[in-house]
């Protein structure tokens, strides 16, 4: 059958339609990629902040095992663990009216993948004799 100027039996997409749908897949490339990167970004926070605690937790528990009169106790320890720029700092003071109690305080500060810190800081009590 033949067919005239400007018909065509052969359907197809038209440059224009081929552009749009090119732009459409950019976008939508460019917006996963910022979705993944974001979610890398949050993943390492959460982890470095996870290990910072693990830290700051263990050098609470030493703190309140530790026996009266250890160097620690009377001056305070500030501690450099793995890398990444970690740093803990635990003091201990006495309760005021309780001779047989003490306060355990623990910063935790490390840096930060993006720029910056993060820091957060534990608390606990310590019994005379050096039992939690």
């Amino acid at each position: 059958m033949f067919t005239g100027p400007g018909t065509s039996s052969c359907r197809g997409f038209t440059l224009l339609e081929t552009l749009v749908a090119m732009a459409l897949l950019a976008m939508a490339l460019t917006f996963v990629g910022r979705l993944v990167l974001t979610s890398r970004q949050s993943l390492e926070l959460s982890l470095s902040r996870s290990r910072a605690h693990q830290q700051a937790d263990a050098l609470l528990t030493a703190l309140q095992a530790l026996p009266d009169g250890h160097v620690w106790l009377e001056e305070g320890v500030i501690l450099h663990p793995g890398g990444g720029g970690m740093r803990l700092q635990g003091t201990v003071q006495s309760w005021p009216g309780k001779p047989t109690l003490g306060r355990i305080e623990v910063n935790a500060s490390w840096d930060r993948t993006g720029g910056g810190q993060g820091q957060f800081q534990l608390r606990g009590l310590r019994r005379s004799g050096g039992r939690p």
